[in-house]
């Protein structure tokens, strides 16, 4: 196996994305550009210099037919919430050529088994006037589904005194978990949960993954253009500038230089080399 440089994990990411971007096409789904992705689309045109992953996002219908159209594909594997040992609630279309190692172990608690990977979130209906303790509830889920995934929130980094050590403080909580939850449950509950204010008429759309911070007009997502981005085009919203200023503030600003660095630790490696 041959360990890829940035740029060569960026063209597999491009490679990807355009995939996505097919099947969207071919099957009316609407999605954009997200985050640091869709900054790098409006300021860089394409990604940011420094930048090191590619985010999507969509509607809740959207996001159940992209999925459902990603699990048919035969050269990369879907990774969600539904799968025993990844614990985010957000999915993550991997290729399956590559292989992906942590450079920081600290992060084995989320996922272990993972290849060059498009992160892809789902925008549910908020209510604004329950969104805090509506958080409250999906973060607490979420942590004992992360418990159940890795009881002592060992790292495979760890010595073994701080790994005996661990595993007394969690011990109440590994035999609770083990006796009486059922992970499935858990997830159901959870995507029960995150679901519950859709159809209800609520004027704004939040993900959990950011605590809510971003609490979007729905009316931003109706309307999608296409956006150039490095050598291809791929859907952004049509009113981005309200999005990313939602989220960011004043995007347009570079940040200070010793900010400009990748923000997440993996090497990736090709099987095929």
């Amino acid at each position: 196996m041959r360990k890829l440089n940035d740029n060569e994990c960026k063209k597999v990411m491009l490679e990807m994305a355009n995939v996505i971007h097919e099947i969207c096409l071919a099957n009316d789904i609407k999605y954009s550009l997200a985050y640091g992705t869709l900054i790098g689309a409006i300021r860089h045109g394409g990604f940011i210099p420094w930048d090191d992953d590619f985010d999507i996002f969509l509607t809740r219908k959207n996001y159940e037919k992209l999925i459902m159209a990603l699990k048919k594909l035969d050269d990369f594997y879907l990774l969600d919430l539904n799968d025993n040992g990844y614990n985010l609630n957000f999915a993550k279309l991997c290729h399956k050529r590559y292989v992906g190692e942590f450079l920081d172990k600290k992060h084995e608690i989320y996922f272990k088994n993972f290849g060059i990977f498009i992160d892809i979130f789902c925008l549910d209906e908020i209510d604004k006037d329950q969104k805090d303790n509506h958080f409250l509830k999906l973060r607490n889920l979420l942590k004992s589904i992360e418990i159940l995934g890795n009881p002592s929130h060992e790292r495979s980094d760890e010595n073994l005194v701080r790994k005996i050590a661990k595993r007394l403080i969690f011990l109440p909580k590994v035999l609770y978990y083990k006796f009486f939850l059922k992970r499935e449950k858990l997830v159901k509950n959870y995507q029960k949960l995150e679901q519950i204010f859709n159809g209800t008429g609520q004027e704004n759309l939040g993900i959990l993954s950011a605590g809510f911070k971003e609490i979007y007009q729905k009316s931003d997502f109706v309307d999608y253009h296409l956006q150039k981005f490095e050598d291809y085009e791929f859907m952004i919203v049509k009113n981005y500038d309200r999005v990313l200023r939602t989220y960011y503030g004043d995007y347009t600003q570079l940040p200070p230089e010793n900010e400009r660095v990748g923000h997440h630790p993996y090497a990736f490696f090709d099987t095929k080399i």
